[in-house]
């Protein structure tokens, strides 16, 4: 989903209504709505420019919001950071616990997944902070921006009870906005976990079947669409999911279980 429509169906699930402007009852699909989608999609395009350098990878996307191929990308670089980050940008150090096999191998990875992401150790070690924050920090930093950059509409907009709105709940909605971009890094933390045990051969290879089964499900257990979504011509994905042993009807099986499951309780 691109992030126009993201920021879209976030406007679009809030219910705001103005009483008596201009002498009417206005509802919010009337006047409200159409203003926030233009303030969330120019707030929320700000915050990935500013704190791309902040917070790496920060796009609003989640790894099953991209196809495949840059899923692997975004899921190599999160693992390689997170493990740099563990032993102090090391790159040797970080080589030997992640390699399966030779370090040095590892070590030329890593270097060119940073490559590949106009990143280098140095920056990286130099400025740590800048790159790997805690969540709740940068969290209420894109906060905080959100917030200012909403304040700053009001003093355009000529309606008074729209501006006292937009005072009165400039903290919820900078919120509303922030978690389109942030929860999705929160997210791929999250899905990154289980992950790091594994070395970095073994760690790809888990991703990679998870992502694939994940997009099964997501889509509806439909596997045209799941091809689709993952940027795979139907008999590449399905080829895909073979030579992992993984069969779609065992997929199936597994839902429906849990769905059972789920109902009883």
């Amino acid at each position: 989903m691109k992030l126009e429509e993201k920021v879209m169906k976030e406007v679009d699930s809030w219910n705001i209504q103005i009483e008596k402007l201009n002498g009417e009852e206005v509802k919010y699909h009337d006047l409200v709505k159409p203003i926030f989608y233009s303030i969330g999609i120019d707030i929320t395009r700000k915050i990935i420019g500013i704190f791309k350098g902040k917070i790496v990878g920060i796009d609003g996307n989640s790894y099953l919001e991209l196809n495949l191929e840059e899923a692997i990308k975004r899921f190599r670089l999160d693992y390689v950071l997170s493990h740099l980050n563990n032993y102090d940008f090391n790159i040797s150090e970080t080589a030997r616990q992640i390699a399966a096999e030779k370090p040095e191998s590892m070590r030329i990875i890593i270097l060119n997944i940073l490559k590949e992401n106009n990143l280098n150790i140095h920056e990286l070690k130099e400025n740590k902070e800048r790159y790997i924050k805690a969540p709740n920090a940068i969290k209420t930093e894109v906060l905080d921006f959100a917030e200012k950059e909403i304040m700053r509409y009001k003093e355009f907009v000529n309606y008074k009870l729209l501006k006292k709105l937009i005072t009165k709940n400039s903290r919820e909605i900078a919120k509303r906005f922030a978690k389109i971009i942030i929860n999705p890094v929160e997210d791929r933390k999250s899905a990154l976990m289980p992950y790091l045990a594994l070395d970095f051969k073994a760690a790809q290879e888990a991703f990679k079947s998870k992502y694939l089964k994940d997009q099964f499900y997501k889509n509806n257990m439909n596997s045209r669409r799941a091809a689709e979504a993952s940027g795979k011509e139907y008999g590449t994905y399905r080829t895909a999911l073979y030579l992992r042993g993984i069969k779609t009807t065992d997929l199936r099986k597994t839902r429906i279980k849990k769905l059972v499951k789920t109902a009883k309780i």
